[in-house]
């Protein structure tokens, strides 16, 4: 079959034009030494990016935010003073700075626990705000200031007791 456009036959497979490759230069010595630097820099580089990836951090499993945890200190127990019908017992008690008294009458009568001093100090009442305690009930005062605090009963001006505070 021949081509509309051109009068020369097809060429058979024993004519086909020959491909022409340019010259080929001879081989570089140092390639060899340029390839092995290159897949030893390759190597280093695979290294770098797996330790940066996969290195072992803190455990964080039992502690998520990673906060350390400090104990606060307990809170001091109030000291304990029994109202009877005999009086504060006991007559003085010593406490620290933020601690607190508890006072708990366990007579049947109703008790007071008053400043000796008029003006307020440290919140226990003075002789004009003076709360009476019934019986199996407690009043509690935190006393955040040292000094000796001398108090008595209104009810029984003979029940006198003293909180030191140091």
């Amino acid at each position: 079959m021949t081509t509309p456009y051109t009068d020369t036959p097809p060429p058979t497979p024993q004519q086909q034009p020959e491909i022409m490759l340019p010259p080929t230069q001879p081989p570089n010595p140092n390639s060899r030494r340029i390839m092995a630097s290159s897949l030893l820099l390759f190597v280093i580089l695979i290294g770098l990016v797996s330790y940066a990836v996969f290195k072992k951090s803190p455990d964080t499993s039992t502690n998520p935010a990673n906060i350390t945890t400090v104990q606060a200190p307990a809170a001091i127990a109030p000291a304990i003073v029994s109202i009877t019908n005999t009086g504060f017992v006991p007559a003085t008690v010593s406490i620290k700075i933020g601690q607190a008294v508890a006072w708990t009458n366990t007579d049947s009568s109703p008790h007071s626990v008053t400043s000796d001093d008029p003006r307020p100090m440290a919140g226990i009442p003075d002789p004009d705000s003076q709360t009476a305690i019934s019986q199996n009930n407690t009043y509690d005062y935190v006393f955040d200031k040292a000094g000796i605090y001398s108090y008595h009963d209104d009810n029984n001006l003979a029940f006198r007791a003293t909180v030191v505070v140091k």
